[in-house]
């Protein structure tokens, strides 16, 4: 083999040997820098971890808090409305039955509930209720059944002689109109 193509060879073996030692440090550089990135990316998914950790810990609190400003505000509430002076609590029940017209069986159904649900609040409500003989002069029938009639009876017992409206709907032939005439026939 001639001398000139074994100086060829040689620098082409030369060559390949610093193109080798070029990759092997870029590979060297690339593999340092995955391994700080894989570093940086643990330190990333445990700090991520941690502020989940603080992020469910900040919503128990939030919740609770929450749940604390409710039942103050509720306290309060009570407080407030535990200070209403009876007869304006009377003139509240008024004007909220007598704010509507009872021109239509929703609006009589819903005058009829007003008393009932007012004298659920507490006990004071109750005790203005029903002493607003007025607050009860709204009864509504449109089944005649046994629970109704009871219903219908204490509507007209705590209306105590007040000036009834009174929406009555009933099938021909039912069995619980007479027994309702008799609870009627003593209020009218």
């Amino acid at each position: 083999m001639s001398a000139a193509l074994q100086a060829a060879r040689l620098d082409r073996m030369r060559m390949e040997r610093d193109d080798i030692a070029r990759l092997d440090a870029r590979i060297a550089h690339a593999q340092r820098t995955r391994a700080d990135a894989q570093a940086a990316l643990t330190a990333a998914q445990q700090a991520l971890e941690e502020i989940d950790a603080e992020l469910g810990g900040l919503s128990v609190q939030r919740s609770l808090a929450a749940e604390r400003l409710h039942n103050v505000a509720r306290v309060r509430l009570r407080d407030v409305v535990a200070t209403i002076p009876h007869d304006v609590l009377q003139c509240i029940f008024d004007a909220r039955v007598f704010s509507e017209q009872p021109d239509t069986t929703t609006t009589i159904r819903s005058l009829m509930r007003i008393p009932f649900e007012v004298s659920r609040i507490c006990k004071r409500w109750r005790e203005a209720a029903l002493a607003m003989p007025n607050l009860w002069s709204h009864l509504y029938v449109c089944e005649l059944r046994p629970h109704t009639l009871q219903l219908a009876g204490l509507v007209l017992e705590r209306s105590k002689g007040a000036p009834l409206n009174i929406h009555l709907t009933h099938n021909q032939g039912d069995q619980h109109f007479g027994e309702l005439l008799k609870i009627l026939s003593g209020h009218i």
